[in-house]
């Protein structure tokens, strides 16, 4: 095998930096808002800041008690430097999946003693769909993610030092699990703490069992009882709701927000959010065994990997998001296989490989054949409410790209090379992504933001605004009202700890008619704006004899009813 042109490492880390920026960071402010996640988590750290409370977290004037604060002080810190818009709440999401990227990219360095590796592990991180789209989402995730990543690093760094470093790295994994634990709770400490207990099983490191855990339990408990403590003289019903409801109840009876799934779900999703490197997996695993140096470092992964997975399967509540942990140690495998695989001359494109970039191919000829001619001709709905033709063009240039540079890739001489041409392959497609959303076809779905947008002043200046669940967090997050009613399925805004003040702005589908009513006759200038569904708004005024509203507009699966007072 070749081994001339070797890049450089500074090289290597540029390069791996630019994949990172095009994949995670330019497109940030691309694409609407997702609800309710999105609106949801930009609207609390809005509150944050407009109200100055940072302990007792509040939605619309709700108090809200599913998370810790760490991820929402994130946001606040964003949005107080960047303003109120999707860009400055997705950045925290963006610079946590760069930590965990930059973690990775360590513990490949650290276990193969070679430090060009580390940016190689960085660049198959960055260009994982499952972190690429979850971790650039306003959501706690990527944070959690993030801090769990650092602190299984900073548990690999313990067990392979001695003295007082060994002590420093202990005291960083538990600064990083406390840090977890800020941004969503116990499972900060149930998924790494499986996965070292398995390492150390393994490895028959059974003394480290008994004597490891302490300092990282001393200096986590440190950074989270200021909080805890605060929290509870603020919210003195928060822990129980946090403990009760939030981490028991839905993990064994997932509640509306979390659906219950089969144990089996992640093991069928990992390979798809994989990508794009799942056809490479047999050939990583086939060979990640090869050097005998390497094996505690496989091990660590593995049982990285192994340990989260079998805690998160064993949950009845499951959402794709909560899979975001398992890739770093995914990519930490997959990259110590390949480098493997390479250098030992077992890497070459097989059938599969020449298959996937033939489709590759003819996907960007079909993308061609409709930006040239429309998608009618196929049946397709539109996709984008504007510049279609473009969109596809560019679809296709990408993906043409993207066959080109594989092709490009496998004529590598060495692995460095190779595996940074690889991981560049799919960068353009990668990138175009919040450029390519669907707008057009999501009108018909829960995408609220153009009918919410053309009826801004509504919202704003009446009296009261109602709205429910799905779609009360985007009100919030465009009007900044702190007194929406809330009514059909109350979600979230029901914290079921029956607090007076939140509990009056809850109206039950059967009291919303009597409520409209009551708020018009209390003022002449008074005016109600509903938000809800068409099929709930039928349903209102079929059964109550509400005068025809002022205003109604229908789009999709999206209603807003006005009424003014006669």
């Amino acid at each position: 095998m070749q081994t001339s042109a070797l890049p450089s490492l500074r090289t290597l880390i540029l390069w791996a930096l630019l994949i990172f920026a095009l994949t995670s960071v330019v497109g940030l402010g691309a694409r609407p808002l997702a609800v309710p996640d999105e609106a949801r988590y930009g609207a609390i750290p809005s509150e944050m800041l407009q109200g100055g409370d940072w302990i007792s977290l509040k939605l619309g004037g709700f108090r809200w008690l599913e998370k810790p604060p760490l991820s929402m002080w994130m946001i606040a810190a964003s949005e107080w430097a960047f303003g109120e818009n999707a860009f400055a709440i997705r950045l925290p999401s963006a610079l946590s999946s760069l930590l965990a990227a930059a973690c990775v990219g360590w513990a490949a360095a650290r276990i193969t003693g070679r430090p060009k590796v580390g940016p190689l592990a960085f660049a198959v991180q960055a260009t994982m769909i499952g972190p690429v789209v979850f971790g650039t989402v306003a959501i706690t995730d990527p944070a959690f993610t993030a801090f769990l990543t650092l602190t299984m690093t900073a548990f690999l760094g313990a067990c392979t030092s001695t003295g007082r470093h060994r002590l420093r790295w202990l005291a960083l994994t538990g600064v990083a699990a406390g840090l977890a634990f800020l941004c969503k709770g116990f499972l900060a400490f149930a998924l790494p703490g499986f996965a070292a207990l398995l390492y150390l099983l393994v490895q028959r490191r059974f003394r480290d069992l008994l004597t490891m855990p302490w300092v990282p339990l001393v200096c986590a408990a440190a950074l989270i009882t200021p909080w805890a403590i605060l929290i509870h003289r603020r919210e003195p019903h928060f822990w129980d709701f946090f403990i009760n409801v939030v981490h028991l109840r839905r993990a064994m009876k997932p509640d509306g927000i979390q659906h219950p799934e089969p144990w089996w779900l992640y093991v069928v999703l990992l390979p798809a959010l994989g990508l794009f490197w799942t056809l490479l997996w047999p050939k990583a695993f086939a060979h990640m065994g090869r050097v005998q140096a390497w094996k505690h470092g496989v091990h660590f992964a593995l049982a990285w990997l192994l340990g989260p997975l079998l805690v998160l399967s064993a949950s009845s509540g499951k959402l794709p998001t909560y899979m975001l942990p398992l890739f770093p140690p995914l990519s930490l495998l997959i990259t110590l296989g390949l480098v493997q695989a390479f250098e030992g001359g077992a890497l070459r494109a097989g059938r599969v490989e020449l298959f996937a970039n033939l489709l590759l191919r003819a996907t960007a000829v079909v993308a061609v054949a409709l930006a040239l001619f429309g998608q009618g001709w196929l049946g397709i709905p539109p996709l984008w409410s504007e510049h279609s033709s473009v969109r596809w063009g560019l679809l296709a240039i990408a993906l043409a790209a993207w066959s080109r540079v594989d092709v490009w890739s496998w004529r590598a001489p060495n692995v460095e090379s190779w595996l940074l041409r690889t991981a560049s392959a799919p960068v353009l497609m990668l990138a175009c992504i919040p450029f390519l959303f669907p707008d057009a076809l999501l009108q018909v779905s829960r995408h609220p933001w153009p009918l919410l947008e053309a009826h801004r002043s509504e919202l704003q200046s009446s009296t009261t605004v109602i709205s429910n669940s799905p779609f009360a967090h985007a009100v919030i997050w465009m009007t900044d009202r702190r007194d929406l009613l809330i009514t059909g399925w109350w979600g979230e805004f029901d914290n079921q700890i029956d607090l007076p003040d939140d509990r009056a702005r809850l109206v039950p589908p059967s009291n919303l008619g009597a409520t409209i009513e009551s708020r018009l006759a209390a003022s002449p200038q008074a005016s109600v704006t509903l938000v809800t569904s068409p099929g709930d708004a039928d349903a209102l005024l079929a059964s109550h004899r509400l005068p025809a509203p002022a205003v109604r507009d229908d789009r999709g699966d999206v209603a807003v009813l006005v009424w003014r007072a006669p």
